[in-house]
């Protein structure tokens, strides 16, 4: 399996830990940050164009990242306490 079909899932899995832990600030921004870059990096590269389902992983996972981020900025507003 080609290293580029990986990157969205790492991506994916990434995002999810980031939305679970956006009560630990420190460590969600970090994930959710990594789990952005390796998405951007999947779609981007031309092994994606050829595979549909690549291509939506990485879609989804942008999405998740930004739903990872935004929880994390709203506690950092809220007052969570960051690592």
């Amino acid at each position: 399996m080609d290293i580029a079909l990986l990157l969205p899932i790492v991506g994916m899995v990434f995002g999810t830990l980031s939305v679970l832990t956006f009560w630990m600030p420190g460590l969600a921004v970090v994930l959710g940050v990594g789990e952005l870059a390796a998405d951007l990096l999947g779609a981007a590269t031309h092994s994606t164009d050829d595979d549909e389902s690549a291509s939506l992983w990485a879609l989804v996972g942008i999405l998740v990242a930004t739903l990872g981020l935004t929880t994390d900025a709203i506690a950092v507003l809220a007052g969570a306490s960051p690592l």
